[in-house]
């Protein structure tokens, strides 16, 4: 039996890849997949990269422009080429959830993992320790990951803590708005992303104080009217330590394949997945299968990140200003070994001012 600990994206699509070859249970703590809600949901247009196709009916909405607003209140908006999706997060998961075990794959709720060892699993249920016989053990269990402490692959892990609430507000339901600054967060930004004219989910992340900058956030937007809250950590990408350990492996969260630039990690989760199942199936080396498909998006993702949080508020206030809708438009921020370059040779004066500071930053670390 193939273990895979943990039913979000990353784990249920691994599932729904290998279970028609191998047999695969899923082992999810919570007593239903998909709650709780601990992401903002959002897929860029880079899904269409997956061997799944996301329904239309758990689409909540399509982004088509984004706005970055810097601590002068000065902004910047460009057309994305094609929409970022906004999914129901619920109903995404169960949804992959579904695939899987059309696959094949079998789930089994309110099973907590413990520990690994001598090829063993085990699982807390209802009280009851059980134990499984395992060929392959998979971490899909987000960051703080049991499995990765389990056989020494967790290391030095540092996060951002996101605070997200769905309110009542105004806004442009195609308008994503990104806001920057000492005011926002210490070291991330703050978010406004529409479900529809009358409904945003609002949130920032930061690595301290994240309730001090989430409720001053609130306050900037007016303090608009709270449906619900959703909270999470967000890991940060680290290139060094290993993703394997023999027959243990980590994806997604629980492997720290999240993009530092925006805290994003469905899509990176599960094309690690994909690169998984190609080294089970195929026996090949997972190591340099998600590296070679993903590991330079990550570390660049990281760098840049790096360079925005040595920013101070006068950066961020040039930054707005000498970017332009056509420089932008064409940044893809799921893979930007692709459109970085010629992003920063449309606009010049843009591309000087990042050049010098990415290059402190490559050059100090």
């Amino acid at each position: 039996m193939i273990a895979i600990i943990g039913g979000g994206p990353s784990g249920s699509y691994l599932a729904s890849l290998l279970a028609k070859e191998e047999d695969v249970t899923i082992f999810e703590e919570h007593p239903e997949i998909g709650n709780p809600i601990q992401c903002t949901g959002i897929l860029s247009s880079s899904s269409s990269a997956l061997q799944v196709k996301i329904p239309e009916e758990i689409i909540v909405n399509k982004i088509k422009k984004i706005e970055l607003i810097s601590p002068d209140n000065n902004s910047i908006t460009f057309n994305l080429k094609e929409p970022d999706l906004i999914t129901n997060r619920m109903e995404l998961d169960r949804f992959l959830a579904n695939e899987a075990v059309n696959n094949g794959a079998k789930i089994e709720l309110n099973h907590r993992f413990v520990n690994y060892e001598n090829g063993k699993i085990s699982v807390r249920h209802k009280g009851e320790l059980k134990n499984y016989n395992v060929g392959a053990l998979i971490g899909a269990d987000g960051p703080n990951s049991q499995v990765a402490k389990s056989v020494n692959l967790y290391g030095e892990r540092k996060f951002w803590v996101a605070r997200q609430c769905r309110v009542k507000i105004k806004n442009d339901p195609e308008l994503f708005k990104v806001y920057f600054g000492s005011q926002i967060s210490n070291d991330f930004f703050g978010w406004v992303v529409p479900e529809n004219e009358n409904i945003a989910r609002v949130g920032i992340g930061a690595g301290k104080k994240a309730e001090f900058y989430f409720k001053s956030f609130l306050n900037k937007l007016g303090n608009p009217e709270i449906i619900d809250y959703q909270a999470g950590l967000i890991p940060i990408y680290d290139p060094k330590p290993r993703r394997s350990n023999d027959n243990v492996y980590l994806i997604g969260d629980s492997a720290l394949q999240v993009k530092a630039i925006s805290g994003g990690g469905i899509i990176k989760g599960m094309l690690a997945a994909e690169e998984l199942s190609k080294a089970i199936l195929k026996n090949l080396d997972y190591e340099k299968l998600w590296r070679k498909k993903i590991g330079f998006d990550l570390w660049l993702n990281l760098k840049i990140r790096q360079m925005l949080n040595n920013f101070d508020d006068g950066d961020y206030n040039k930054l707005i200003s000498f970017a332009n809708e056509n420089s932008l438009s064409s940044f893809n921020r799921e893979f930007p070994k692709k459109t970085l370059l010629n992003s920063l040779i449309k606009n010049p004066e843009l591309g000087f001012f990042l050049f010098w500071k990415f290059a402190k930053v490559l050059y100090s670390r």
